[in-house]
C-alpha cells in the first residue's frame, strides 16, 4: 500500500526539477542591460571603450573588440564575456578593481546567451554622458508663450504655467491671506506673524502689501537664523563628536558654532553665493588676515576626522562634490564612477585640492593663550580635549604634499609604479580658470601672535598682576606701619643695645677668654656685611687692614664693588634670618651668572698658621658637587661636599708642595660634619702645625657644636700673590648660597676661642641670654616681615614679566611688521627680548621660593606632632628644594649666550599652497555649469518642499531628470546675474503666483489629481511638516517666551525646557544626547547626512504636543498672557478668548463649529476642574504651575489642543 505513495511522490519530485529545463526567455532591457550598464559601461561604453570593446548595446556585444567577438550566442561556455566574469584570478577577472558578480547575476547573463542573446532592434549605445543635461552650461531660455492670462506677469509663473498646460492641469486658486502670511512667516524667519502683524496683514492684503511683508522679512535678522539651518543641512554642521563621555575630540572641531553664525551674518548681509562658497573653501587663502571670514572654513573642520586624516579627505571630496556640485564624487574612490564621466584618477586629483591640509585653533579676542595642535598618532594615546573658546579653522601645513592612488579604498594598496597625481578638476567640466600658485601669508596668519589684540592682550594682563602685586605691596606696608613691624623693630633695637653693652664687659672670672667684641677686634679681616654708616662700603674689612673685597663673575675681572653698576650693593644683599648676630649676607651671583669675593694680594694670607669663620646657608647640593665657603686658591679651602639633594659635608681640603691633596676630617668623622640645604651653620677651622681642627655650629634649635679634627698639608702651597677668596677658588666650586660674618686670623686660635665666637662656650649666662633675646628679636622682625618680603618678591617678578612680555612684543614688531628695514636692530631687540624673558623666569622662581619658605614658617609654629602638619612640612621642604634648584637653575640660564624668546603663539608656514583657492575659483565660476542649479534647486525645495530635482545631491547621469529643466536653468542664470544674491532668487520665487497657491483642492481637483497625482507640475502648493526646530521655537514665539540673542557658543541639548533660545543655537552632533530631546520626534537634522530632510508622523509627536514639559509650560504662560491681554480692555467673553488664541498659535481665526466646540470644551474642563482638588497639585521647581482656577485651567487644556492641532504643525 505504500508504493503508490512514493512514486507519486517521485513523479513530483521529477516534475519540479524538470521545471527549470524549459528556460523562461530572458528580458534583455529589465534584466542583462542594468548589469552591464551598473558594472560595465565605465570600461566598455560611450566614454571607454578598453580593448576596443563596447558593451553598451547589443549590436556592439555582438560586434566585439580587439580579443574577438564577446559572446557565442547559444554557447555560453564559448563566450569570451562569460569567461571573463568567471576568471579566479583578480587582476583578470571583469570587472576590474570591483567586486565580482552575484551568482544570481552570472546566471542571467548564461542564460540570455544560452537563449540566443537576443536583444532588441531599437536597442541604442548608452548616450555619451558628457553631453548630459547638467554638465552643460546653463543658458536663460525665453519664457513660455501662450500662458494663462494670469500666470504672464512673472517669469517663475510663465514656465510653471507652462507644464499646467502640458499636463492638462488647472492650478487651484491663490491662497487666502491668512494662510499666506503664515507661510511666508515661517518660511523666511522660522515663526509664526503675531497677531497685531496677522491683523496689519489681513487689513491691507494688497499685492504691495505684500512685497513689503517679503521684503521687511528678508531683512529680518530671524531670516539668517531660518536659512541659515537649511544651509547648515546641506553643509552637514555638527558639533564635535566622538567619545563625548570621556571628553575625546574626533569628529568636527570644538567651538566650530563661529562657522555657524557666519552662516547666519552672511545670509542676512546677503553675501553671494558664490562669495560663501569661496569663503568656505578657500578662506584662509583669499583673505589671510581676515579672523571673520576665515571661520567660513568651518565647512572643511566639521569634516576632520583626527584618527584617520584619510577619511577627513574622503568626506571632503564626497561632501564637497554633493553640496556644491551635485555629484557624487565618492562614487569614483575605487573605480571609474558607473555613471558620470568621472575617473579614478579625477577622484585622487580632486582630493589633491585638500592635500595639505591640516586644523588649528586660534586664540580669539577675549580668549585664553591656545596651544598648537599635534596631529594624533596611531598608539601615542593622546586625544584632542574640547578647550576653550578659540577659532576653529584649516591650514595649509605640508606644502609639498603629494597624493597616491590606491586601490578598492584600501589606502595602503597603492598602484605600483604610478607617481602621484596633481590637483585638477574633472576634464568634462572644463579646467581651472585660474593656475595654482603659491600664496604668500602675512604675519597674522603664519604668526597670529602678531595680531595687535593678542598683544594687548598679553600686556594688559601682565599689567593686570604688577598692579595687584603693587596694591598688595602698598597695604602689607601700611599694615606694618605702627604695627607689628614697628614693635618688632623698636624690640630689636632695644635688646641688641643691651647686647652691645654686654660685650664690652669682661668675659667671666676665671675663663681666661677674651670679649667678643675684642677676639673680632684682633682678625686679620672681618666683613660683617652691615655698613653702620649709608656712605660705607657694605664689604669694608672691619679689623683696620683694609682688605676691601671685589668680585670676581664667571668670564670677567675683579670689579669693585662700592658704586660698581654691574653688582649695586642691594643686589647682593639678602636676609639670613635665624639664630645669629647679623641679618644681612651676601648672594653669590653677579647678574645673571654666579660670583665670587676676594681681597687685594696680602701676605697676611700666606701662613701656615690661621682661623677662618663664616656663617653660611647652602641652596644646592648634589652628589660629589664641591662649594667653597673660602680659602686661599691653590693653598687651603674650607669646602662643603654634596652628598644628595639635600645634604652636604663640611671639609678642609689642603695642598703641600708635593701637589697631593689632603683632606680633614677623615672618613669616620665626615658623617657627623654635616649640613642641611636650606639652613644656617657658623662654621669655623683653626690650623696649625701639620693639624686643622673644624666647628660646625647649627644656629637653629638647641644642636650643640660639632667638632672634627684631621690632617693638614705640610708645607702649604704658598701662593706669590696670595688672595683670600670667599664664595669659589677657581671656577669650580661656586658657592650656592648665602654667606655672612666672615673672619680670618693670620695664626691659630684656641679652639675654645672659636667656640666662642660661635656662640657655644665661654660666656656669661647673662651674654647668653642677650644674644638669644637678640636672636629672638630678629627672627621675629625677619617673620613678620616675610610677607611683605614676599609681596614685594611678586611685585618684581610681575614687573619683570610686564618688561618681557613688552621686549617681546616690540621684538615681533620689529621681525613683522618691520622685516628687512633694519635686521640689525630686530636682531638686538629679539636678543634683548630673550634676556629680559629668562630674567623675568628668575624673578617668578624668586617669588615662589619666597612664599614657600613663608608656607613653612607658618608650619614651623604649629605643633609638628601632628602627622599632616608633619607631611606638609615635608612636602613644603621638599617644594622649597626643587624651587632652589630650579632657581639656581634659571640664573644659569639668564648667564648664557642669548636665544630665542618664547613666541607669543605657534607659529606656521609663511605660505599656502594656494590650491584651495584655485578649486573656489573653479566652482563658483560661471562657466561652472552645476554650481547655480545645485543652489537654486535647494532653494526652491525649501520653499515648496520638493525639490525641481529630486536627486539634490545627485544631478549626475544616475540622477533624476528635472522637472522643469528650463525653468532651473532660467533662475540659475539669473542667480549668477543678480551677484549670486539668495535674497533675490527668494524674493522672485516669494513673488510668484505658483509660491502662494493654496494647498487644498478646489472643483478641479479631481481632474488634477488623475493627470497628476504628485502635484509634478505644482497645479496646488503642498502641505508641508513644520522642522523639529521650528516647531519648539514657534511654540515659544506665540506664547511670548522665545529669547531673541543671536550668536554665541552653542547651548546643552539639556537645558533646552530652561534656556528659551532659537532651537538653532543648541548643539547637534551624531551621539546621545546630541539634541534637543523633544525635537528626536520631530526628524531633526541627521548631522552625517541631511540634504534632504525626511518627514514622519508618528504617535509620540502627539504626546509630545499634549504632554511635554514645554507644551504645559508655554500652553499655561500663554492662557494667561491672552487674559491678562485681554482683561486690559475691559470684561471679555470666552469667544474672544477663543479668536485671539486661534489667531496667537494658528494665526487664523475660527471657522465654521470651531468656536462653539471649543466654548463647550471649555465649560466641560471647568466643570471638572471645579469638581477636582486643585490645591493638591505639585508642580515640580522651575515649572510653571497650573492655574488653580479652574475656568483658567480649562484655557489652558484649550491652548495645549490648539499646540497639537494638524494646522499648527503644518505649513499650508
Amino acid at each position: 500500500m505504500w508504493i503508490r505513495p512514493f512514486c507519486f511522490c517521485l513523479f513530483l519530485l521529477w516534475g519540479f526539477y524538470a521545471v527549470p529545463l524549459i528556460a523562461e526567455p530572458v528580458d534583455y532591457p529589465g534584466q542583462v542591460k542594468p548589469i552591464l550598464r551598473q558594472h560595465c559601461f565605465s570600461c566598455h561604453g560611450p566614454i571607454k571603450q578598453e580593448g576596443g570593446l563596447r558593451l553598451d548595446s547589443g549590436r556592439l556585444i555582438m560586434q566585439g573588440g580587439e580579443s574577438g567577438a564577446a559572446l557565442v550566442a547559444g554557447k555560453p561556455s564559448e563566450s569570451l564575456l562569460l569567461e571573463r566574469v568567471l576568471e579566479q584570478d583578480s587582476e583578470l577577472r571583469m570587472p576590474q578593481q570591483a567586486e565580482p558578480l552575484e551568482a544570481e547575476q552570472i546566471d542571467v547573463l548564461r542564460r540570455w546567451i544560452a537563449g540566443g542573446a537576443d536583444f532588441p532592434r531599437q536597442d541604442s549605445p548608452a548616450p555619451d554622458p558628457r553631453l548630459h543635461w547638467s554638465f552643460q552650461k546653463p543658458v536663460r531660455s525665453d519664457l513660455p508663450r501662450g500662458v494663462a492670462r494670469a500666470w504672464r506677469d512673472h517669469p517663475v509663473d510663465r514656465f510653471i504655467s507652462a507644464g499646467h498646460k502640458s499636463a492638462g492641469v488647472r492650478p487651484v486658486p491663490l491662497a487666502g491671506p491668512e494662510q499666506l502670511v503664515r507661510r511666508v512667516y515661517l518660511d523666511l524667519v522660522g515663526v509664526p506673524p503675531t497677531r497685531e502683524e496677522l491683523h496689519q496683514f489681513l487689513a491691507d492684503p494688497s499685492e504691495l502689501a505684500y512685497r513689503q511683508v517679503v521684503d521687511r522679512l528678508l531683512d529680518d535678522p530671524r531670516y539668517g537664523e531660518r536659512w541659515g539651518r537649511h544651509w547648515m543641512d546641506v553643509w552637514r554642521y555638527s558639533d564635535w563628536y566622538g567619545r563625548r563621555q570621556v571628553d575625546d575630540v574626533r569628529n568636527s572641531f570644538p567651538n566650530i558654532w563661529r562657522w555657524r553664525d557666519w552662516i547666519v551674518d552672511s545670509l542676512n548681509d546677503d553675501k553671494g553665493y558664490d562669495q560663501m562658497v569661496r569663503e568656505m573653501l578657500a578662506a584662509d587663502e583669499l583673505y589671510p588676515a581676515d579672523d571673520e571670514r576665515i571661520v567660513a572654513t568651518g565647512f572643511i573642520v566639521r569634516n576632520w576626522f583626527s584618527l584617520n586624516y584619510d577619511t577627513w579627505m574622503r568626506d571632503l571630496v564626497e561632501h564637497t562634490g554633493k553640496a556644491f556640485l551635485g555629484l557624487r564624487m565618492n562614487c569614483a574612490l575605487c573605480h571609474d564612477h558607473k555613471y558620470d564621466p568621472i575617473t579614478q584618477e579625477d577622484y585622487f586629483r580632486f582630493r589633491a585640492f585638500f592635500e595639505p591640509l591640516e586644523v588649528r585653533n586660534d586664540r580669539v579676542p577675549g580668549g585664553p593663550r591656545l596651544p598648537k595642535y599635534l596631529r594624533y598618532m596611531p598608539g601615542s594615546g593622546a586625544s584632542l580635549k574640547p578647550g576653550p573658546a578659540g577659532l576653529a579653522r584649516i591650514y595649509d601645513h605640508t606644502l609639498d604634499a603629494t597624493t597616491q592612488m590606491y586601490r578598492l579604498g584600501d589606502q595602503r594598496d597603492l598602484f605600483d609604479n604610478r607617481p602621484p597625481v596633481t590637483p585638477g578638476v574633472p576634464g568634462f567640466l572644463g579646467e581651472l580658470p585660474q593656475p595654482i600658485s603659491m600664496v604668500e601669508l602675512p604675519p597674522e596668519a603664519h604668526y597670529p601672535g602678531s595680531k595687535r589684540f593678542i598683544q594687548q592682550a598679553e600686556v594688559a594682563q601682565r599689567q593686570q598682576a604688577l598692579d595687584a602685586a603693587t596694591k598688595k605691596v602698598k597695604e602689607l606696608l601700611q599694615q606694618g606701619d605702627g604695627g607689628p613691624v614697628a614693635a618688632a623693630t623698636m624690640r630689636l633695637k632695644q635688646v641688641e643695645q643691651v647686647l652691645m653693652e654686654l660685650r664690652a664687659q669682661p668675659p667671666a672670672p676665671g675663663s681666661g677668654l677674651p670679649r667678643w667684641d675684642e677676639l673680632v677686634g684682633q682678625a686679620t679681616a672681618f666683613w660683617d656685611f652691615e655698613p653702620k654708616e649709608p656712605d660705607r662700603a657694605y664689604l669694608e674689612d672691619r679689623s683696620g687692614h683694609g682688605h676691601q673685597l671685589g668680585i670676581v663673575a664667571e668670564g670677567s675681572a675683579s670689579v669693585s664693588l662700592q658704586g660698581s653698576e654691574s653688582w649695586p650693593a642691594e643686589s647682593a644683599l639678602h636676609l639670613l634670618p635665624g639664630e645669629r648676630e647679623n641679618t644681612a649676607a651676601v648672594a653669590f651671583r653677579h647678574g645673571n651668572g654666579q660670583a665670587m669675593l676676594q681681597t687685594p694680594p696680602s701676605v697676611f694670607f700666606k701662613s701656615d698658621q690661621f682661623t677662618a669663620m663664616a656663617v653660611v646657608r647652602f641652596d644646592r647640593s648634589e652628589m660629589g658637587l664641591f662649594q667653597a665657603v673660602m680659602g686661599v686658591e691653590g693653598s687651603w679651602a674650607l669646602v662643603v661636599e654634596g652628598v644628595d639633594e639635600a645634604t652636604g659635608v663640611l671639609k678642609m681640603l689642603s695642598w703641600n708642595t708635593d701637589g697631593a691633596t689632603v683632606t680633614a676630617p677623615g672618613h669616620e668623622q665626615s658623617q657627623t660634619m654635616s649640613l642641611q640645604v636650606g639652613q644656617e651653620y657658623f662654621v669655623g677651622v683653626v690650623a696649625g702645625d701639620g693639624e686643622c681642627h673644624l666647628v660646625l655650629q647649627p644656629l637653629q634649635g638647641d644642636r650643640p657644636a660639632i667638632a672634627g679634627k684631621g690632617p693638614l698639608a705640610t708645607p702649604l702651597v704658598a701662593s706669590a700673590e696670595p688672595r683670600l677668596r670667599i664664595g669659589d677658588l677657581d671656577g669650580t666650586a661656586w658657592w650656592h648660597g648665602l654667606v655672612d660674618n666672615v673672619a680670618y686670623w693670620n695664626r691659630a686660635l684656641e679652639l675654645e676661642h672659636l667656640a666662642l665666637l660661635g656662640g657655644a662656650t665661654g660666656v656669661s649666662e647673662e651674654l647668653l641670654q642677650a644674644r638669644q633675646e637678640v636672636s629672638k628679636a630678629r627672627l621675629q622682625l625677619a617673620t613678620i616681615s616675610l610677607p611683605i618680603q614676599v609681596a614685594q618678591r611678586q611685585q618684581q617678578a610681575a614687573a619683570a614679566e610686564l618688561a618681557s612680555i613688552q621686549a617681546r612684543v616690540r621684538a615681533d614688531d620689529s621681525r613683522f611688521r618691520g622685516a628687512g628695514q633694519d635686521e640689525e636692530r630686530s636682531e638686538a631687540l629679539a636678543s634683548q627680548a630673550a634676556r629680559l624673558e629668562r630674567e623675568a623666569e628668575v624673578r617668578k622662581l624668586e617669588a615662589a621660593v619666597a612664599a614657600e619658605e613663608l608656607a613653612i614658617s607658618g608650619l614651623k609654629g604649629q605643633e609638628v606632632q601632628d602627622d599632616k602638619v608633619k607631611k606638609e612640612l615635608a612636602d613644603g621642604n621638599a617644594r622649597l628644594a626643587q624651587g632652589r634648584k630650579d632657581l639656581e637653575q634659571a640664573r644659569q640660564q639668564v648667564g648664557q649666550a642669548a636665544g630665542e624668546y618664547t613666541p607669543l603663539s605657534p607659529s606656521y608656514p609663511r605660505q599656502s599652497t594656494g590650491r584651495r583657492r584655485a578649486l573656489a575659483g573653479w566652482i563658483t565660476d560661471r562657466q561652472n555649469p552645476l554650481t547655480a542649479r545645485v543652489a537654486v534647486n535647494h532653494i526652491w525645495m525649501r520653499h515648496f518642499g520638493r525639490p525641481l530635482v529630486e536627486s539634490v545631491m545627485d544631478l549626475g547621469v544616475s540622477g533624476k531628470q528635472p522637472t522643469h529643466p528650463e525653468l532651473l536653468d532660467w533662475m540659475a542664470v539669473e542667480l549668477m546675474e543678480q551677484g549670486w544674491s539668495m535674497k533675490h532668487l527668494h524674493r522672485l520665487i516669494l513673488t510668484s503666483r505658483t509660491y502662494r497657491l493654496q494647498t487644498s483642492l478646489d472643483p478641479s481637483g479631481a481632474v488634477n489629481f488623475e493627470r497628476d497625482k504628485d502635484n509634478r507640475t505644482w497645479w496646488k502648493m503642498d502641505d508641508r511638516r513644520m522642522e523639529s526646530e521650528i516647531v519648539r521655537d514657534s511654540i515659544l514665539a506665540v506664547s511670548g517666551q522665545l529669547d531673541t540673542t543671536r550668536g554665541g557658543p552653542v547651548l546643552d541639548p539639556a537645558s533646552a525646557d530652561t534656556i528659551l533660545r532659537r532651537s538653532f543655537y543648541f548643539s547637534i552632533y551624531p551621539e546621545g544626547g546630541g539634541k534637543i530631546e523633544m525635537l528626536g520626534l520631530f526628524d531633526p537634522p541627521d548631522p552625517c547626512d541631511c540634504y534632504q530632510r525626511s518627514s514622519s508622523v508618528v504617535p509620540q509627536q502627539s504626546l509630545a504636543l499634549v504632554n511635554s514639559r514645554l507644551v504645559l509650560d508655554q500652553s499655561r504662560l500663554l492662557a494667561r498672557g491672552l487674559v491678562e491681554e485681554l482683561s486690559a480692555d475691559g470684561i471679555f467673553s470666552e469667544e474672544d478668548f477663543i479668536q485671539a488664541l486661534f489667531e496667537q498659535v494658528l494665526s487664523r481665526q475660527p471657522v465654521g463649529e470651531e468656536t462653539s466646540v471649543c466654548r463647550a470644551f471649555l465649560e466641560k474642563q471647568a466643570v471638572l476642574f471645579n469638581a477636582a482638588d486643585l490645591a493638591a497639585d505639585v508642580t515640580p521647581e522651575g515649572r510653571v504651575a497650573p492655574s488653580a482656577d479652574p475656568a483658567m485651567r480649562a484655557r489652558e487644556s484649550l491652548v495645549r489642543a490648539l499646540f497639537s492641532h494638524n494646522d499648527f504643525i503644518t505649513i499650508h
